[in-house]
């Protein structure tokens, strides 16, 4: 009915809605007060950027009941993975989603702009701060910028010719392909992961490189978990085995498909946060780095053949696990 009423209102013109979607706290990081003050400071800044090329940015209200008329929890539209959905649902032409934990004593919100048609992340930001009035501050001053560029352009300016011309280049495949699970890739090469619920041991994701490479290589990506299970690994897989980050508890491990394993180990360079990974592959030997501290080496039983390297996540039965990877790089190694 609300989006009945919001599309006879507009009906002289095609609407363009904008929907921001309620946050999702990790780990109790704030109340439900601070957390609505939050939202409510995106969808001014939303409002200010975007009413003036034409869209509509719904209220917070009317984003509620939406959700609520389409069979959606409200308080479960991020967690459970379906933003996407309730974005089309809802019909809105972009839409923001989000995510506020608490690290160290200080507030880590992020903050995504995605547009609904193709699942595109159009831009992000991360904001950290002590207090929530300080973080409201920061998203003021650095916030106005996620809503610039490519939301901000009218459609026909932001459609791409039908025929490409020499100035504009062709879309490029992504060099990652989905095993299982979810996958939203942005034009930066973000990757947002979310593991399939499956009910059963364990839900899981799994992307691999499309390239096939020899054992002789070096990879580096930085991978963070967004939901609240810090304490389960990410898996960063090179040619024969995986090396495995667990943030929380601030632990590695390597295991071999030979079934080789090294057991959990404890490395002061891995934080409770975004971590640089960096793999260093030459046949059975193995060396891995995180956040440029070499953490350890790792020999393989068996000599590894030609494959493709693949990043991996896990999660409790049944739920969505929430991964992101981003910076990644491959070469070989020098000699």
């Amino acid at each position: 009915m609300i989006l009945a009423l919001i599309l006879i209102a507009g009906a002289s013109q095609p609407q363009k809605l904008v929907a921001v979607l309620p946050l999702a706290v990790r780990a109790n990081a704030m109340d439900a007060a601070a957390r609505e003050t939050l939202e409510e400071a995106i969808r001014n800044l939303a409002g200010d950027t975007l009413t003036p090329q034409g869209y509509t940015v719904l209220t917070g209200d009317n984003t509620l009941r939406l959700l609520a008329d389409n069979g959606i929890d409200p308080t479960k539209a991020c967690e459970a993975n379906c933003a996407l959905e309730a974005a089309r649902e809802m019909r809105a032409e972009v839409f923001v989603s989000g995510t506020v934990s608490k690290v160290e004593d200080e507030y880590v919100l992020f903050v995504r702009l995605f547009e609904q048609a193709s699942g595109k992340q159009l831009g992000s930001v991360q904001l950290e701060a002590s207090t929530v009035k300080m973080l409201r501050a920061a998203l003021r001053e650095k916030g106005a910028g996620l809503f610039r560029g490519s939301a901000s352009r009218p459609a026909a300016q932001q459609a791409a010719p039908s025929q490409p011309s020499a100035e504009t280049p062709r879309p490029t495949r992504s060099p990652w392909q989905l095993l299982y699970g979810t996958m939203v890739e942005n034009s930066e090469g973000t990757l947002l992961l979310g593991t399939n619920a499956a009910p059963k041991e364990y839900s899981e994701v799994g992307i691999e490189h499309r390239d096939e490479i020899a054992p002789s290589l070096e990879f580096s990506v930085k991978g963070a978990r967004l939901s609240a299970d810090a304490d389960r690994p990410l898996d960063l897989c090179f040619l024969g085995g995986c090396f495995g980050v667990a943030p929380a508890s601030h632990s590695y491990y390597f295991w071999g498909t030979d079934q080789s394993f090294s057991g959990w180990h404890r490395s002061d360079a891995i934080t409770n946060g975004v971590n640089a990974v960096r793999i260093r592959q030459r046949g059975r030997e193995i060396r891995a780095w995180v956040n440029e501290q070499f953490v350890a080496a790792f020999t393989l039983k068996a000599d590894p053949k030609r494959g493709h390297i693949t990043l991996r996540a896990k999660g409790a039965p049944g739920q969505v696990s929430r991964i992101e990877y981003s910076n990644f790089k491959l070469a070989t190694p020098a000699p």
